[in-house]
């Protein structure tokens, strides 16, 4: 068994040596309609993400943060690109800095919560 995002799995799932069961993200993947969500497969409310981005240290110039915002964005219209990440299975798109502090805090709150109410130890 392996839980592994598409763009890992993509390999196996073209070949006829594994099964997929499902997905973890809340809706099926574009790439792969037919693979079921975890959720639709019988473990309600599961939803594991994986994601991507980028990220410059604290105090950059914002003027130099929109520039980078700016040449990711255009970086993710151009087809072969799109192609390319679609093709792994990966749901393309680009977002502000707001945004992903938005995607770290919800993911931080989550996954804290998990670990405070299941008394798992996470230090070295």
């Amino acid at each position: 068994m392996i839980i592994a995002d598409l763009a890992t799995g993509t390999a196996g799932l073209h070949s006829d040596r594994i099964r997929p069961l499902g997905v973890t993200s809340k809706t099926r993947s574009k790439k792969y309609p037919n693979i079921p969500t975890l959720d639709e497969s019988g473990v309600p409310g599961y939803e594991v993400n994986t994601w991507m981005g980028f990220f410059a240290p604290a105090g950059t110039p914002k003027k130099i943060i929109a520039r980078l915002e700016s040449g990711i964005e255009e970086a993710l219209k151009m087809p072969d690109v799109r192609e390319r990440l679609e093709g792994l299975g990966m749901d393309v798109r680009s977002g502000s800095s707001d945004e992903m502090r938005q995607v770290l805090a919800s993911d931080i709150a989550k996954w804290s919560k998990l670990v405070h109410e299941n008394h798992i130890n996470v230090t070295p």
